[in-house]
């Protein structure tokens, strides 16, 4: 079945604007005093320079690369733990007292499942990202950051993408809030990031 142009843009508007509506309410969907804590975890770490371990699956990798790479940019040293290799020797990353950020919507993957004890005898702290405080993710976590969206733009409900949105738009403000802390400056910023329009406009505005 073929769409016309119409359809196409009627479709396109209808996805965007389910995606802005869903991040718009995470104002009042996640949790101020969770978000707060995790963020305070955040900190800590950085603090007593250890690092944060960011974790997915599926879609939800997309989101833990893009969470990682943010906290690196910002000064808050971060790596994102395949999942395909966790449990195949890659939790040797995970070191006593760092941060993981682990994301599934459910909770109960059984490759997350399978990790989280290893997380916890590692002693490392653990952000559970998940629609569902009841699951083994949940249950396990130190603090459950829930950026729950109402519908999916899929209209199927299958596609994660306005979750995924919401859960990338909640560390991010993470990451802009650590902007605020002692690890970064200006400075820092363009030691993480020398080259492209931004480098170029650091180098500028430092005198460099």
């Amino acid at each position: 079945m073929s769409m016309t142009y119409d359809q196409m843009w009627q479709e396109a508007n209808r996805v965007w604007d389910n995606e802005s509506r869903s991040i718009a309410a995470l104002c009042e969907r996640i949790d101020r005093h969770s978000f707060c804590v995790a963020l305070e975890m955040v900190a800590d770490c950085v603090a007593a320079g250890r690092k944060i371990v960011t974790f997915g699956l599926g879609t939800s990798a997309c989101a833990a690369e893009k969470i990682a790479h943010s906290f690196n940019v910002v000064n808050v040293p971060a790596v994102m733990l395949d999942g395909g290799k966790a449990a195949h020797g890659g939790l040797g990353v995970i070191e006593r007292d760092d941060v993981v950020i682990a994301i599934s919507k459910g909770g109960s993957s059984e490759e997350l499942v399978r990790i989280l004890p290893s997380i916890k005898e590692k002693g490392a702290k653990l952000i559970g990202v998940t629609e569902k405080p009841e699951s083994a993710l949940g249950k396990l976590s130190d603090v459950i950051v829930s950026a729950t969206v109402e519908q999916e733009a899929c209209p199927l409900g299958m596609l994660a993408t306005s979750s995924t949105l919401a859960v990338i738009a909640a560390f991010d403000a993470m990451a802009i809030a650590m902007e605020q802390y002692p690890q970064f400056s200006k400075e820092a910023f363009l030691c993480n990031h020398p080259n492209g329009a931004v480098g170029h406009l650091l180098m500028e505005q430092l005198g460099k």
